[in-house]
């Protein structure tokens, strides 16, 4: 989470901008995303954060108190939403159900995941993983803003944005990824690659 977090802060604040000063600036938003988390978060980033909720429960801490624990695991995420929020003048608890709805049809988080594991520990290998989480993040970004500016409801912006051909050339794609006995770096590129065109192919229409 550390170091997460930390990517994001160094890629989203200013030179001269102190990191309290962005921290700052999002606590607000960030308490009512906190509380709000687990209505909001979706696709397989809600299967992590129920499954880490009931780990803390089972050590007999409270069902708020652990749920609003385990959504900071997700403060890269949540301080992207703000940023997006921000910029976008959007409602941030309005961009988190776009973001998380958005890109759990996607897959996004599975890519990351699949990313991270395939890395390995090769020097090589972890940065060319590194740039594809990276990308992924951007992406992540490109297809809320775009949802964002549309002005429409998170079931209506993830609905356009999976039936365009784009989408489904990716689909298929990703389909044929999970059929292979070994996910590769390889194919996880070539995924991420198809799903910039569709970010890319949104943003333009």
């Amino acid at each position: 989470v550390l170091e997460r977090t930390t990517r994001w802060v160094l890629r989203n604040s200013a030179a001269d901008e102190p990191t309290s000063d962005l921290i700052a600036r999002s606590l607000e938003g960030l308490e009512a995303l906190r509380s709000r988390f687990a209505d909001i978060v979706s696709g397989e980033d809600r299967d992590v954060f129920n499954s880490r909720v009931a780990e803390v429960r089972a050590q007999g801490v409270d069902a708020d108190f652990a749920r609003e624990l385990i959504a900071l695991r997700f403060l890269d995420q949540l301080l992207e939403i703000l940023h997006l929020a921000r910029s976008t003048k959007a409602d941030p608890v309005e961009a988190a159900e776009i973001y998380y709805d958005l890109t759990a049809a996607m897959h996004v988080p599975w890519l990351v995941r699949c990313v991270e594991r395939a890395g390995g520990s090769g020097r090589w290998e972890h940065r060319w993983a590194l740039g594809l989480i990276n990308e992924l993040t951007r992406i992540r970004r490109d297809l809320t803003r775009a949802a964002l500016q549309t002005g429409r409801e998170a079931s209506q912006a993830t609905e356009a944005l999976t039936s365009g051909r784009g989408a489904e050339r990716f689909q298929a794609l990703l389909e044929e990824i999970k059929g292979e006995e070994r996910v590769s770096l390889a194919g996880l590129s070539v995924a991420v690659q198809e799903l910039r065109q569709v970010a890319d192919d949104t943003d333009r229409s």
